[in-house]
């Protein structure tokens, strides 16, 4: 079996020359992929890690028939617990706490958290909206 280690690149893996290596590789059951840390949901590595059958690279849908494997807990983004650590060190708390990344139930826990724990004006804003101050 021949590995071919891919680390998450042009972010979630959709954009970049990662792509490239995934056109021609996905389609070979002699390889296999690695993927580690953290996939939001919709990205390619995610429909990946979720054992999808075909994914769609530059317009051409490519059959997945490498071997797919992935680790957990290796990404570089702050959990819970490090971010509620973080803003030990502000002196006051923001006007207003936009909680703008992850997963949509996991970004509302944390915002409740945020404003359960510190009383802060925090929202989960929904994608594409814009806000004045």
């Amino acid at each position: 079996m021949r590995l071919t280690f891919l680390g998450p690149a042009g972010g979630m893996c959709d954009a970049g020359r990662i792509k490239y290596h995934l056109k021609y590789n996905l389609g070979r059951p002699e390889c296999s992929i690695l993927i580690t840390g953290f996939q939001a949901e919709g990205a390619l590595w995610r429909r990946l890690v979720d054992r999808v059958k075909h994914v769609k690279i530059f317009g051409q849908d490519i059959p997945v028939r490498t071997h797919i494997y992935a680790i957990g807990g290796l990404s570089a983004h702050a959990d819970q617990a490090g971010l509620m650590t973080w803003r030990g060190h502000f002196v006051a708390p923001p006007d207003q706490t936009f909680v703008v990344h992850g997963e949509s139930s996991n970004a509302a826990a944390l915002a409740e958290v945020i404003q359960q724990q510190l009383h802060w004006q925090v929202s989960v804003p929904a994608q594409l909206t814009s806000v004045t101050f």
